[in-house]
């Protein structure tokens, strides 16, 4: 646990220091690796085989963690040198700085009236195309992927660690990487990406669980938890509609609702409670996200401080 803390903080620095965008990038290599595997194991349009496509699917998923292999094996060869392990891969995977830095941008651009310099510079970021958004469509858009995409850069990506190490931390990045390429091609995939989705299911189920308290111990509890109570089973994906629930509902704003992704057009519930998203609300997110982090962090240094703190009973009186 002190040794994990020890971690989070460098980690933290260093991404301070050299965030994602401005550091080299081996997840290059690693995204073009899996949109290859997608590329050449996803199935034929006329093969009507739907436990065809999930086998293909799953096969393509244990691919997908082959890079991690060698990993495994310096963690055996080196069990002494595991921290060292740890700190490197998580700080390759950690992204904290870089999207807020790009929420900064896009907030300075509404806030300016700038809509075209906002559509242009978020459009790599969105699952839709943002040239016919109108603004507070656009600021809801951008706030709902900040929040998700937040939540598993950090919070997923921290808890896997925690418990894992720095193996725990790539297995769900790739997993989150797979599912997300599947996902571009639209529901021509759907059985295909079907073992991604139940492990990613998975994955996010207990940190998204902890993330909703650490937002419900802060203001307004009641509508956080009346939107977790009321609203957490009404959408296919239990993880994402958790984090916009009680997103919603500590900010008081309306999201969700019907949307488009990846050109085909998803239902959804509305959810969270309260008023229509402005730009301002941008950096309302922002912070809630800052203040959950490092809520997180804290209480790693204190249960580390508690388990490793020395007790001499045997101390003369």
């Amino acid at each position: 646990m002190l040794k994990t803390a020890i971690i989070l903080l460098c980690v933290l620095a260093l991404d301070g220091l050299l965030p994602k965008i401005s550091r080299w990038r081996p997840l290059f290599w690693l995204e073009k690796y899996t949109a290859t595997l997608v590329r050449y194991l996803q199935p034929s349009l006329t093969l009507n085989a739907p436990r065809r496509h999930v086998l293909r699917g799953l096969f393509a998923l244990i691919l997908q963690f082959f890079p991690i292999l060698p990993m495994a094996l310096l963690y055996y060869a080196q069990p002494d040198q595991t921290g060292i392990l740890d700190l490197v891969l998580l700080y390759i995977v950690f992204d904290y700085v870089h999207p807020r830095r790009q929420l900064r941008i896009l907030h300075n651009h509404l806030i300016q009236g700038q809509l075209a310099k906002a559509k242009e510079y978020i459009r790599p970021w969105l699952k839709r195309d943002p040239s016919q958004m109108s603004a507070p469509e656009l600021a809801r858009t951008t706030l709902e992927s900040y929040a998700i995409s937040q939540f598993r850069n950090i919070f997923g990506l921290l808890f896997w660690f925690i418990f894992f190490g720095g193996l725990g931390a790539w297995v769900y990045w790739l997993s989150m990487q797979f599912d997300r390429q599947c996902a571009k091609n639209g529901k021509s995939l759907t059985y295909f990406r079907a073992p991604a989705q139940w492990v990613c299911d998975f994955a996010d189920w207990l940190p998204a669980r902890i993330f909703a308290v650490t937002v419900l111990i802060s203001s307004r509890p009641r509508h956080t938890w009346r939107c977790w109570r009321t609203q957490a089973w009404q959408w296919h994906t239990p993880a994402e509609h958790l984090v916009l629930a009680i997103t919603g509902g500590r900010l008081g704003l309306m999201l969700g609702g019907p949307t488009l992704e990846y050109g085909l057009s998803v239902p959804r519930p509305y959810l969270g409670l309260g008023d229509p998203v402005t730009a301002r609300d941008l950096r309302r997110v922002e912070g809630l996200i800052n203040q959950c982090l490092w809520r997180w962090v804290l209480t790693d240094m204190f249960l580390a401080w508690v388990i490793y703190q020395p007790f001499n009973l045997d101390a003369p009186d």
